[in-house]
């Protein structure tokens, strides 16, 4: 797993700290912003389908007709990343949710 935050290596301990950089002496490496950058490429389905999910939430919140259709993006997205990771009831639970907002639409 590729963590989007500096590590501070330069400790003799054995536990390894993870911090933002802005409250330490040294700021974060160059290879900060590569690294999440990575874990996004890696990881868009899920990107896709938390950012569209927040989304969905505040249309929904504003009354909006939107917030299904966006929903129904979310839900998709959702519905392939737990196939990649394997996680089948999750999958077809996607599936109920997807018909929920058919219908609610």
């Amino acid at each position: 797993m590729v963590v989007p935050f500096c590590v501070d290596s330069s400790r003799t301990s054995s536990t390894r700290t993870y911090s933002r950089g802005d409250h330490e002496d040294r700021p974060c490496d160059s290879g900060t912003l590569l690294n999440l950058l990575l874990w996004l490429q890696a990881n868009w389905l899920e990107t896709v389908g938390v950012v569209t999910g927040f989304v969905s939430v505040l249309l929904s919140v504003r009354q909006n007709i939107w917030c299904w259709p966006i929903g129904i993006v979310s839900c998709v997205a959702y519905f392939f990343f737990f196939n990649d990771i394997k996680l089948y009831v999750d999958q077809w639970l996607q599936m109920f949710f997807i018909g929920t907002s058919v219908y609610g639409w």
